[in-house]
């Protein structure tokens, strides 16, 4: 696996933990990161959905 996709995995399994959290600053981030085109380009291009995936799908569609 090369090292972008591995970043790219990094994000997918950080920011999910963030947005169970119950702090209302970290859901805020998480929010506001989510609505930026380059993390929908991610979801879009490895085919994850952001909540309902577990960590193995994610790494599955990643190292398609």
């Amino acid at each position: 696996m090369d090292l972008s996709r591995m970043y790219d995995e990094c994000k997918f399994s950080f920011w999910p933990k963030i947005n169970s959290l119950q702090n209302v600053v970290r859901q805020a981030c998480y929010d506001s990161l989510t609505g930026t085109k380059e993390f929908t380009l991610s979801t879009y291009h490895y085919d994850v959905v952001t909540g309902q995936f577990t960590l193995n799908d994610i790494r599955d569609n990643i190292t398609k």
